[in-house]
C-alpha cells in the first residue's frame, strides 16, 4: 500500500483537471461528513442513518474516508490516499481470507501476485471513484457463502454472508447487480444440490436450505430495519429506463470496451485460470459458480445500462478468486523452490501488465490489444486559467445580483 500511496502523491502533483459527478462526488460527500464529524458528531451519526435510509447515494461509503480527512484535512491528496489505504487494504486482506476458506495453504503469497497480474482493480480509484470497498464486502460475501462448496455452512456465518450482503446493496446503488446476481446463484446452487441428493431425506433437505435461508432472511431483516425507505423506491424504479441513455452500445463495442478494460493478456489469463480450475475435482465447482457469477451479473449490468469506470468493480471479486485459486493450485503442482524457471516468464508478464497500467510511456506504442488501454494516467486540460476566469466572473455576477 505505501507504494500505491506514493504513486499518489505524485498522481495529484501531477494531474491538472476538473472531475465531474460520480468522480467527485464522493470527495464531496467525504469532506462535508468530515466537516459535521468534528463541529457536531452526534449529528454526523444521525445525518449518516437518515442517508442510509433515505438517499440513493448515501453517506456509508464516505464514513472511514471522512474519519481521516477529519485528522489531516480535505485536500483531493488526502482523500486519495485515505480510499487506497482504507479500502485497497481491506480488499487485499479479504482476498488472503477467502483464499484460505477456499481451500489454499498460502494466500499472502498468492494475492501479492493476483494483484500484479490484476492492476486495473486500482484505476478507478485514481479517478475518483471509491467502489474499490464493495469488492472488499464482496470477497466477504464469497468467502462465507461459497466456499466449501456443496457442504452446510455455519448458521452464524450465513447470517454474518446476509449482513454484509445487505451492507454491499447499500454501499452504492450498483452494487444490487452484483447482490441480485449472488441470490440468484445460491438459488441454483440449492437447486443443483437437490437435484443430487435425490431421493432426498428431511434431514439431507433441511442442511441444504437452512444455510441460504438464513442468508437471505439476515439480509432482509437489516435492510428493512436500516432502510426501508429508499429499498421501496428503488424496487419500484425503472433503472433500465432511467438510464437509457447510457446503454448506447452495441456488442463490438461491448467487447471493445471489455478487451479495453483487461487487454487480450488479461484475458487469457483469467480463461486460462478457469481452465485450470475446471480440470481439478477440487476447485471444479467454486469455478464454475464464479464464472456463472459474472455472467449473471454482466448479464444484468447491461440490461441496465453499459459500464462507466467503477461498474468494472462488479466483475472483479470473481476475477481476483480466479486467477488466485488458479495460481494457488498451480503453485502446489510445481513447487517454486524446485522450478523456480517456470515462474521467471510469468512473473515478467505480471510486471508488464502492471508497468503498462502505472507507467506513463511504458509499451504506448504496443498492440493497443494486448494489454489494457484503461491506464491509470494523470489527466491534463490547458485550460484551467480560463475556467477559473469564468467562474470569477460568473461569481461576480451572482454577488451583484445579475443573476448567475
Amino acid at each position: 500500500m505505501a507504494t500505491l500511496d506514493l504513486y499518489a502523491v505524485w498522481f495529484v502533483g501531477t494531474e491538472q483537471t476538473l472531475y465531474h459527478a460520480d468522480q467527485v462526488t464522493y470527495w464531496s460527500y467525504s469532506q462535508q461528513l468530515a466537516r459535521l464529524l468534528v463541529a457536531d458528531p452526534v449529528g454526523a451519526v444521525g445525518a449518516i442513518m437518515r442517508s442510509i435510509a433515505n438517499n440513493d447515494l448515501n453517506l456509508l461509503p464516505a464514513v472511514p474516508v471522512a474519519c481521516v480527512m477529519a485528522l489531516f484535512g480535505s485536500s483531493r491528496l488526502v482523500y486519495l490516499i485515505s480510499v487506497i489505504t482504507i479500502y485497497g487494504s481491506a480488499t487485499i486482506a479479504m482476498l488472503v481470507v477467502a483464499l484460505r476458506r477456499f481451500g489454499l495453504a498460502a494466500p499472502s503469497l498468492i494475492t501479492a501476485l493476483v494483484f500484479l497480474f490484476v492492476p486495473v482493480v486500482w484505476r478507478p480509484v485514481f479517478v475518483g471513484y471509491l467502489g474499490l470497498g464493495g469488492v472488499a464486502l464482496a470477497l466477504a460475501v464469497l468467502a462465507l457463502g461459497l466456499s466449501d462448496p456443496g457442504t452446510p455452512k455455519e448458521t452464524r456465518s450465513m447470517a454474518l454472508a446476509g449482513l454484509l450482503l445487505a451492507t454491499l446493496v447499500l454501499f452504492r446503488r450498483w452494487w444490487a447487480i452484483w447482490c441480485v446476481a449472488f441470490c440468484a446463484l445460491v438459488v441454483l446452487a440449492v437447486v443443483w444440490d437437490l437435484l443430487r441428493e435425490r431421493p432426498l431425506s428431511q434431514k439431507k433437505l433441511n442442511e441444504v436450505l437452512k444455510g441460504p435461508l438464513v442468508l437471505g432472511a439476515t439480509a432482509c431483516a437489516t435492510l428493512v430495519v436500516f432502510a426501508a425507505p429508499i429499498i421501496v423506491q428503488r424496487a419500484t424504479t425503472d433503472y433500465a429506463d432511467r438510464f437509457a441513455a447510457y446503454s448506447l452500445e452495441g456488442w463490438g463495442q461491448r467487447v471493445s470496451a471489455l478487451i479495453a478494460h483487461v487487454g487480450v493478456l488479461g484475458a487469457l489469463l483469467v480463461a486460462t485460470s478457469v481452465v485450470v480450475l475446471l480440470a481439478d475435482r477440487r476447485f471444479r465447482r467454486s469455478a464454475a459458480e464464479l464464472v456463472l457469477l459474472v455472467v449473471l451479473t454482466y448479464s444484468l449490468m447491461i440490461s441496465i445500462q453499459d459500464h462507466s469506470p467503477q461498474h468494472w468493480y462488479l466483475y472483479d471479486p470473481s476475477i481476483l478468486l480466479l486467477v488466485g485459486l488458479a495460481l494457488g493450485r498451480s503453485i502446489e503442482k510445481f513447487p517454486f523452490r524446485r522450478h523456480p524457471t517456470v515462474w521467471v516468464p510469468v512473473m515478467a508478464v505480471g510486471i508488464v501488465m502492471t508497468a503498462a497500467v502505472f507507467v506513463p510511456g511504458f509499451l504506448e506504442s504496443a498492440d493497443p490489444w494486448l494489454l489494457p488501454s484503461d491506464r491509470v494516467r494523470p489527466q491534463m486540460r490547458n485550460d484551467l486559467a480560463e475556467v477559473d476566469r469564468l467562474l470569477t466572473y460568473l461569481d461576480h455576477r451572482y454577488q451583484n445580483g445579475s443573476g448567475a
